[in-house]
């Protein structure tokens, strides 16, 4: 009965109650739909605004990438016209005096013009005779020193061995793919030392510790590069090539336990012991190494280690970029094996080399590290440089800075193939 009193009562509550809420629910809800609704206006806004600004960027960039190929290819020319010259003067006078300007046109510079112009040497083009192997090889081989047979920096009587100047002719012969890259090789890596490397001089003594036997880090990554390529592509024979194989692999573990370790990856001129070279370390030296220990650990792969590798050069690349004549030089006193003790003054050229190990970091780097690489590169590679007055004098510094050029641009025929 008190049902039937309070029904009518109870319905009249209920429909203004849900009248009420229906009302306050619509309208919190337009207001949260304009919320959303202008949340989302301004993420579509902010998104479009932002692509713009990256696809800018990227117009940006593809157009600064584009003016410095063109920008590459002058330098690239130039180089070669350079090169060119003081190759046709070179083979012109040794073959009527071997020993003209032995400064310019001994063994070791004129392995690197070959090699900087492998693919290049054209007879119908530059008139140059020197294109094939056969005729690389005769005009290296009759830079011989006369006297003993051996490859010598300047071919003086009393001047010793240099197996800096037989790697750099053995890692050109290979590269023309020279009958006598055999030859070459297995004398190579009878020059090595005891610690598995190579000294500048087979036999130079370490002033410190004793005297004992002193390896360069330059001479052991110069031998590196000359077996890897020898590896890649020469006829040699069976024992050379399994000797060559072991040796790259234990001159990789020489090179690794001569690096620094201060956090950098950077490496030292020598295993001398002498408290000044103890951790003395050049840009340009360093980048030699780093691009002899990847080519080295690239025959094993492990994608983890190169990975490491890449990523901690590139975190250490140094802010300013090297101009074509910096360079660096141990300046270290040590004994030749004919007893004269001299100076350590081999240039290490940091333009040419930075710029290969920093391409070579990108093909294992992670996707971050291979973007500051290129930018680097690119800054490096663009330097508004007039090649012909820097190198007018200097055609070994040329030759390094063109297969540089054509290695990171990826031209066939530079020092390894990109």
């Amino acid at each position: 009965m008190i049902e039937w009193l309070f029904a009518p009562l109870w319905a009249s509550l209920n429909k203004s109650l849900l009248r009420r809420a229906g009302k306050y629910w619509s309208t919190r809800s337009q207001a949260v739909r304009q919320r959303y609704m202008l949340g989302g206006y301004s993420l579509v806004l902010a998104s479009t605004f932002a692509a713009g600004g990256f696809f800018l960027s990227q117009w940006k960039y593809d157009a600064a990438q584009q003016l410095d190929k063109a920008f590459v290819q002058r330098q690239t020319e130039q180089l070669r016209g350079s090169l060119l010259s003081v190759n046709e003067r070179a083979w012109r006078i040794a073959s009527s005096d071997p020993n003209a300007q032995p400064d310019v046109y001994q063994a070791w510079p004129v392995a690197q013009i070959a090699l900087s112009l492998h693919g290049i040497l054209d007879p119908s083009l530059t008139g140059s005779t020197i294109a094939t192997s056969d005729s690389v090889a005769d005009a290296l081989l009759v830079r011989r020193s006369p006297n003993d047979g051996y490859w010598k920096q300047l071919n003086q009587p009393t001047d010793p061995p240099s197996s800096v100047v037989h790697a750099w002719v053995s890692l050109t012969l290979a590269r023309f793919g020279s009958p006598q890259v055999d030859a070459e090789v297995a004398a190579l890596l009878a020059e090595r030392t005891k610690a598995s490397a190579w000294s500048d001089y087979p036999g130079t003594s370490d002033l410190n510790g004793g005297r004992a036997e002193l390896s360069s880090t330059y001479a052991t990554c110069i031998a590196m590069l000359a077996l890897d390529t020898a590896l890649d592509g020469a006829e040699l024979s069976p024992s050379t090539r399994r000797d060559s194989a072991i040796a790259l692999r234990e001159a990789a573990l020489w090179l690794r336990a001569n690096r620094v370790s201060d956090g950098a990856l950077r490496w030292r001129y020598s295993d001398s012991t002498s408290p000044s070279q103890l951790r003395s370390t050049g840009l340009g030296i360093s980048a030699l190494a780093f691009h002899a220990l990847l080519c080295a650990t690239a025959r094993a792969p492990d994608d983890h280690q190169l990975r490491d590798l890449a990523d901690d050069w590139i975190e250490t690349l140094p802010e300013a970029v090297p101009t074509p004549l910096a360079s660096s030089s141990s300046n270290s006193w040590r004994q030749l094996p004919n007893g004269v003790q001299e100076v350590d003054r081999i240039r290490n050229f940091e333009w040419p080399w930075m710029m290969i190990a920093t391409h070579d970091a990108m093909k294992y780097c992670s996707p971050k590290h291979k973007a500051a690489a290129e930018r680097w590169i690119d800054r490096c590679i663009s330097q508004d440089v007039s090649f012909p007055e820097y190198l007018a004098d200097t055609p070994w510094l040329a030759a390094e800075c063109l297969f540089a050029v054509r290695y990171v641009t990826g031209e066939q025929g530079g020092l390894l193939e990109p």
